[in-house]
Parts: structure tokens; sequence; C-alpha cells
């Protein structure tokens, strides 16, 4: 977070900004992207008194990861299972006890980051948008979910990035947020067990036991495939109302295995889960970190 804490520390109390805004360096918002990020911010009104709870003091928007090829129309499976993950967590947005700020487009009022201190909260952790997220829930006020800034995010993952990608985000979101860890893990775990017990209940009674144990097993099995086609669909008209052509064509792939191996993504979604386990330390960009605390964060060179 050196690049936040430098831009903020440049910032004054006497500074007439109403509004911090936030965005990746390598992300291509579209054109309106700063006025609707910031327009729920304006709708609200100025805030006289910025420790009043349950209102609406930050925004974010979410990246969508969409595949490049790695030949004639041959995205790398790597970056087709992290697109659909990723397709996965942007779709739980929007719901107020799991909408978390994305540091790739996230803004704040100005004067509820002054009064809580949000570079305080910044110094000495490695993510922005989960600190920046406790900042905005231990004051009692939400942050809101701004579905049209979506933003495309190239992907050219290999099985082996894949791994690396996932347990690096998936550790920050341990140390940094230990319950929403726990509930993917619960989630994902769930999932799995549920369709692997029910296949099994199938061909077991469907050999020797109960015709009602095996009618009641295929019934669980046929509404878990129609669940998931229908997620996929509305996932597919998200993508559709959201990019552009030749964005969505690019994600036709994920769309496809997100309708038909929904079981094969949820399992590796939950080996990277449990990958995170294995250590506090991870290596970004040629540092190492390790991870002690949201704020206790050790950083050296590879």
């Amino acid at each position: 977070v050196h690049n936040q804490l430098a831009a903020l520390a440049t910032l004054g109390h006497d500074d007439p900004a109403q509004v911090w805004a936030f965005a990746d360096s390598d992300a291509v918002p579209g054109p309106d992207w700063l006025r609707q990020l910031t327009a729920p911010l304006d709708a609200a009104g100025r805030i006289d008194d910025p420790r009043r709870p349950g209102g609406v003091v930050a925004t974010t928007g979410y990246r969508w990861l969409v595949p490049e090829t790695a030949g004639p129309g041959r995205p790398r499976w790597g970056a087709v299972l992290a697109s659909v993950i990723n397709a996965s967590v942007a779709t739980f947005m929007g719901h107020k006890s799991l909408t978390q700020a994305w540091g790739g487009s996230m803004a704040i009022r100005a004067d509820f980051a002054r009064v809580h201190d949000l570079p305080g909260r910044l110094a000495g952790s490695l993510s922005d948008d989960y600190q920046f997220t406790r900042t905005v829930r231990d004051a009692g006020a939400r942050v809101h979910f701004v579905h049209r800034v979506l933003v495309p995010g190239t992907t050219d993952l290999t099985l082996r990035g894949l791994l690396e990608f996932g347990r690096r985000q998936y550790l920050i979101t341990r140390v940094h947020d230990p319950w929403l860890y726990w509930r993917a893990v619960g989630l994902n775990v769930g999932h799995l067990l549920a369709a692997v017990t029910a296949a099994w209940a199938f061909m077991f009674a469907a050999w020797r036991g109960p015709r009602a144990v095996a009618l009641a097993a295929a019934a669980a099995l046929v509404y878990v495939a129609v669940a998931n086609r229908l997620r996929a669909y509305w996932r597919g008209r998200a993508v559709d109302a959201a990019f552009a052509p030749d964005v969505r064509e690019r994600l036709l792939c994920p769309r496809r295995f997100d309708r038909h191996a929904t079981l094969l993504v949820t399992a590796v979604n939950l080996g990277l889960l449990l990958a995170a386990l294995s250590s506090r330390r991870m290596a970004w960009r040629g540092v190492r970190y390790r991870l002690d605390g949201p704020q206790q964060i050790v950083a050296g060179r590879a």
C-alpha cells in the first residue's frame, strides 16, 4: 500500500476534495467510470457528522477476469478457471454482508476517511481493499457496490500461475478477513459434499437400496444441475449487459465451463482456498512477505 499512503500523505486537512477515489494502474475503465463510482456518494449528500452509522460512505466496483488466447481461439486452462472462479466472487458483490471494496475501483467520502483515519488503517498492511472495508464497517457504515463499474481484466494464467495467484489472494483474505475466508471454505466444502453424497446415494440405492432413496437422490442431482445452469444463465446475462461484443466473445469458453463443469471448478477453488493454509508467506513482484496480521506485514527482497 505504499502508493496509496504516499498519495494520501499529500492531502492536508484543508484539501477541498470531497471524495477520494482509487484505481489500479492497469485497469481500463469506461469513460463514465468516475461519475458512476461517485454518484451514490453525491446522492447521499454531505455528511455533517461522518460518524453517523448506517449510511453509504464508500462505493466499489469489481473486476471480471477475461482470458487471453494462447493461440487461435485457445485460452489457457488456468485463465479459464480463474475467470469462472472470479465470476463467482463478482456475483456475490452487492449482498450487504459480503460486499468487499476492491482496490482497483473504489471511492470514499473524504470527511469520513479523515475522521476514521483511513491512512492509519492502511499503515503496515498489505491489502488496501480489506482495510478500506474494515474502516467502513467498524464505523457502522457500508460499502455500496456499483454494478455498472465492472472492469474487464485480462488474464493468461497457466495452471501453475493459477495456483500461485489463487493461493496469494486467499492468503490475503485469510489474514485480513478470517470470517469471510472460512465462510468460503464452508460453502465450497458443502457444495462438493452435497453433490458427492447425492451421487453416491443414487448409485447405491439404484443397485440395492430402497427405490424412494434412489428417487430422492436423483431429484437432488437434477435440482443441482438445473440450479447450476440457471446461475450460469444469469451470470451470462450480467456479462451481456456489462461488456462489449469483443469481451463477450472471449468469455464464451468460461461461460461454457460455468454451465457444464461446476463441480470441477468448485474442487479447484477449494484446493486454492486450502493452499492458503500452508503458510503465512508469499512472494509478489520480487518481494517476499510474511503476513503476521492485518497490519503486521514483514517485507523483504526475494
